[in-house]
């Protein structure tokens, strides 16, 4: 009676978490206030885990693998110890990324883990003012995390993470320190959670040259995930808000009747905004994905289609050990 009195107590206090934290993001505030485009080191918004993203980056409400690391630190909580991950992103106009991580378990209820997080623009032409070729330069990005989760009773978990951010851009550099805070409950049906995060809230520590600080893309997702009882079909859905961008969608799905193999379609609405002007555009936001268990290896692949623009390819290695 009373252990089952205390798991009761538990789901109310990790629903009423839940529930304070929607509330607070979904009030007003002028931290959502910009236009698009206008906070500082927008790489951090480009998706880590290519089983995510194959899903159209609806992964707040889910998070069950390490791709927790950057959608909801929350849900590293009911992982595993000693896993490991790694995602090669071939981003637009050959721009290239990657993302690594791993975590280990502190007791039976804490986990701690870390991830890095790179973006390389390539080399670009340069010319002095008087318009005289000059050496050329590059520009990149890094983000190096500490996250820590743990769950709370038996359905709930939170996280959270410490990101330090810099960019360079030919000899100029900039760097930010950014927290992510990620909550996730699983119901006693087994078959549904529901997640909340906030993202890269922080401040930008020095700015480029002697210009003003920027701000970061702080952003806002409540998710939704459900197996569907019978069938081999799982379905999640986010939103989410960012400083600098629109209210916006994500919806995705995960088929596992041919398991070991996956497959998986996503929308993501702030994608699908893409305006070229083209026939594209209809197929924008759009991204398919599949995913093969082998052992204790999993290997996902996501493509996403972003109109005239192009199209991204994610490769995502996980693995326990």
């Amino acid at each position: 009676m009373n252990a089952n009195r205390s798991e009761t107590r538990g789901q109310t206090f990790a629903v009423v978490l839940l529930l304070g934290i929607a509330a607070s993001w979904l009030v007003p505030s002028s931290a959502f206030a910009a236009g698009a485009g206008q906070a500082a080191y927008a790489f951090l918004k480009v998706g880590t885990d290519a089983r995510a993203e194959g899903m159209g980056g609806a992964y707040a409400g889910l998070a069950d693998g390490l791709g927790a690391l950057t959608y909801n630190p929350g849900g590293l909580a009911f992982l595993a110890p000693k896993q490991f991950i790694a995602t090669y992103n071939n981003w637009l106009t050959d721009i290239q990324s990657g993302f690594v991580g791993g975590t280990w378990g502190l007791g039976d209820t804490d986990r701690i883990g870390v991830a890095a997080q790179y973006l390389d623009y390539g080399s670009f032409r340069a010319a002095n003012a008087d318009g005289s070729a000059r050496p050329g330069f590059g520009a990149s990005d890094f983000a190096l995390a500490l996250s820590w989760a743990r769950q709370i009773q038996s359905r709930s978990g939170i996280g959270a993470s410490v990101r330090l951010i810099t960019e360079s851009i030919d000899n100029q550099s900039s760097w930010a320190i950014a927290f992510d805070l990620g909550f996730l409950h699983r119901f006693p049906d087994g078959h549904t959670q529901i997640g909340v995060a906030v993202r890269n809230a922080g401040f930008q520590m020095k700015a480029f040259g002697e210009g003003a600080k920027d701000k970061l893309p702080i952003t806002g997702v409540i998710g939704f995930s459900h197996q569907l009882r019978g069938a081999p079909v799982l379905f999640a859905i986010d939103a989410m808000k960012s400083y600098d961008s629109k209210f916006g969608a994500a919806f995705g799905a995960e088929v596992s009747a041919l398991n070991p193999l996956l497959l998986r379609v996503g929308y993501n609405t702030l994608g699908g905004q893409i305006d070229t002007g083209t026939n594209s555009d209809k197929l924008s936001g759009l991204s398919l994905g599949a995913g093969f268990t082998k052992s204790r290896v999993t290997i996902d692949y996501a493509f996403a289609f972003m109109s005239k623009l192009g199209s991204t390819h994610r490769f995502t290695i996980h693995s326990s050990f």
